[in-house]
């Protein structure tokens, strides 16, 4: 009986493609399928590998970086182990320019490294750490670079960048492009609204880490007006109002110059709680509560004064 063929390296390109589609399917779902690939021995190493455009193709790298993306998910060591594995971070942030790996790398390029940095503040700085990592997620915070998915993913891996470390807030802030950007993002119509509440969200946690970063969110043109058009419902949807109305509460804070800048913007006035869904109802209404009070007093003592 013939010894049975030893490999070395990675496949040829067709069969590459193939295998990294056979792990996308086995890992979509099922929480017991995804802990039992990521024990396997090599299966996320591999799937690493494979997240270079000159050894795998555009498709293959597209198909593992999605494998990875639904392995990054759900489970804390799951999380830890793509996260830590070698060029993991390296090559994922290679793939955020789509002139590199194409659009659908990008996409679950800027997913992946979504879902690795939510809610952890350690691979949220280690992700800080890599080199050109927030430079190239500010760069996919524009849905004609690469799509609604990959900037809806690029904000969701900024608002966590934004949560919790104030030393990255400023990094944040600091990124050519991004705040622009995010703000670029309220716009329901060209980014839909996922992605719009994503943007919100990120905003949301920028404006309240530093006065300096309020102050300049506020000043720019489209930001105020922005969030106030998500808190309608019906265009925007319960997340993405929840998200503006979180963002608005964050702006107004501190500063009477603030809050009548929100009240003033056109269409303020026309918000109504009872627009809002149930899952965000009580932000919202807090916020509209905060600021009919804040009008109401100022009315009273501009009528004390006169």
């Amino acid at each position: 009986m013939p010894a049975a063929p030893h490999h070395t390296g990675l496949a040829g390109p067709n069969a590459a493609e193939a295998a990294a589609g056979l792990l996308r399917n086995l890992a979509y779902g099922s929480d017991g399928r995804k802990t039992s690939l990521s024990l396997t021995p090599g299966i996320i190493d591999g799937l690493v590998a494979l997240l270079q455009p000159s050894r795998a193709g555009y498709t293959a790298v597209a198909l593992a970086a999605s494998v990875l993306t639904n392995l990054a998910s759900g489970d804390e060591q799951r999380l830890s182990t793509v996260a830590e594995t070698p060029h993991c971070l390296e090559y994922l942030v290679a793939l955020l320019d789509p002139l590199y790996g194409g659009t659908g790398a990008a996409e679950a390029a800027a997913c992946c490294l979504a879902n690795l940095v939510a809610r952890s503040e350690p691979r949220q700085l280690l992700l800080a750490e890599t080199p050109n990592a927030l430079p190239a997620l500010a760069g996919l915070l524009d849905p004609f670079i690469a799509g609604k998915g990959a900037a809806m993913g690029a904000a969701l891996a900024i608002r966590s960048m934004a949560s919790i470390n104030m030393q990255l807030q400023a990094q944040v802030m600091e990124t050519p492009g991004v705040i622009e950007s995010l703000v670029g993002l309220l716009d329901v119509n060209a980014a839909g609204p996922g992605t719009a509440g994503a943007a919100a969200a990120a905003l949301s946690n920028l404006a309240c880490s530093s006065k300096a970063c309020t102050e300049a969110i506020a000043a720019l043109p489209g930001a105020v007006s922005g969030l106030v058009g998500l808190l309608d419902v019906a265009v925007a949807g319960s997340s993405a109002a929840e998200a503006a109305a979180g963002a608005l509460t964050n702006l107004a804070s501190g500063s009477e110059e603030r809050k009548a800048l929100i009240v003033n913007t056109p269409g303020m006035g026309q918000r109504s709680v009872l627009q809002v869904g149930e899952a965000p109802r009580q932000k919202v209404a807090a916020f509209f509560v905060i600021m009919s009070m804040r009008t109401l007093m100022n009315s009273l003592q501009s009528s004390c004064s006169s």
